[in-house]
This record gives C-alpha cells, sequence and structure tokens, in this order.
C-alpha cells in the first residue's frame, strides 16, 4: 500500500515537471513571437520613414530611431572641436637596417642630434615635457533620441 502511494506522488511530481516545462516552452515560444512581431514591426517603419525621407536629417533621425527602438537605449550625438585622431599606419621603410645592411652605419647615430638641438637628452632620464591637454572650447548636441 505503501508502495503504491509512493509510486503515485512520484508519478504527480513527474506530470507537474513536465506541466511547468510545458508552460515555460509555450511562454519562451510566445516571447519569441512578439519579439519577431516587433523586430519586423519596427523593419517596415525603418522602411517607411527612409522611403518618405527628404533629407539627410530626416535618414539619420531614422535610423537613429531605430537603432535606440531595437536596442532600446537613449543615444545622442555631440559635435566638439576636439581634434580628430589619425591612425598611424606602421611601414617597413622607416624600420632600423639590420647590421651588415647599406644604411646601418648612418642609422647608428639617428635621433642624437635631434634630442641636442632640442635641449633635451643630456641627461639619460629627462624626457621633453607632454604636450598641453586640448580642452574643447566647443559642444553642439546634434540629436538626443527619446528613451
Amino acid at each position: 500500500a505503501e508502495e503504491a502511494e509512493q509510486r503515485k506522488a512520484e508519478e504527480k511530481a513527474l506530470e507537474i515537471k513536465a506541466d511547468a516545462a510545458a508552460i515555460a516552452a509555450r511562454e519562451a515560444q510566445k516571447k519569441a513571437e512578439k519579439a519577431e512581431a516587433q523586430k519586423t514591426a519596427e523593419e517596415e517603419k525603418l522602411a517607411a520613414a527612409l522611403t518618405a525621407a527628404t533629407s539627410a536629417s530626416s535618414v539619420f533621425a531614422a535610423a537613429v530611431e531605430f537603432i535606440r527602438a531595437s536596442t532600446g537605449a537613449s543615444a545622442y550625438f555631440a559635435i566638439s572641436d576636439l581634434p580628430e585622431k589619425e591612425p598611424v599606419a606602421k611601414s617597413s621603410e622607416y624600420e632600423a637596417p639590420v647590421e651588415g645592411e647599406e644604411g646601418a652605419v648612418e642609422a647608428e647615430g639617428y635621433g642624437e642630434e635631434e634630442g641636442a638641438a632640442a635641449g633635451y637628452g643630456e641627461d639619460e632620464g629627462e624626457k621633453p615635457p607632454p604636450p598641453p591637454k586640448f580642452v574643447p572650447q566647443e559642444l553642439k548636441y546634434v540629436y538626443a533620441a527619446a528613451s
């Protein structure tokens, strides 16, 4: 009798677990369908806004609104008078020549005249002062997305 009751309790526990798994699967499917429907609606809204756009600023606003809607984050764009940093391309033509190649003798003293001419380098540990930091004088907000 006790074994039968224990078996019934185990079966009931398995049924409850199966029901919980089925409910979780249904909820996950509904959530995925809702997300897909929202994504499709946002893409259609973007396509309509881009089709109706008459200027670069309206295209920019539509694109930023699409990004904000799809990520859920607010965004703003600002323009400052900070100088742009250009990436420095690594070039092999300025590498020091290997000993025994032509130009090795010329490259040995390279940089000594420059340091002496600038007044730096007399002491091994002395370095030129860093350039002053650039403080921006202008900051203009171009666009801010509502969150």
